[in-house]
């Protein structure tokens, strides 16, 4: 929906300079949607994860491996924060001219996301 909007907002028509600047609002508000949702279902798998694991003592029994799994939760965690907090911050920055103060501030994110 955002590359559809980002091609239409190309164009030299006023008209579908605003239809496709629309369309990119809707997609990132989408994204943010969909990010969201899929961020609670990964919340509640990691909380009945450990419960289940701790219920069943595995903790201790596992040792390494439950340290591996919880760095893998941790580093997920961390990847999916920063992606979403780009994308909630780029809803209003499509809406109205970001000021440069702030546009640092946005610049800061891409590369936390991308290492």
């Amino acid at each position: 929906m955002q590359a559809a909007g980002g091609g239409t907002a190309a164009s030299e028509t006023p008209n579908l300079v605003n239809i496709g600047d629309k369309m990119i609002v809707a997609g990132i508000g989408f994204q943010v949607a969909t990010m969201s949702i899929c961020g609670l279902l990964a919340v509640d798998f990691a909380v009945r994860t450990v419960r289940a694991r701790r219920a069943k003592g595995e903790e201790k029994v596992l040792g390494r491996e439950a340290k591996r799994f919880n760095f893998y939760l941790l580093a997920t965690s961390v990847a999916f924060l920063t992606i979403y907090i780009r994308c909630i911050y780029r809803v209003p920055g499509q809406c109205r001219p970001i000021p440069l103060t702030e546009r640092r501030k946005f610049a800061l994110l891409t590369p936390i996301r991308t290492s």
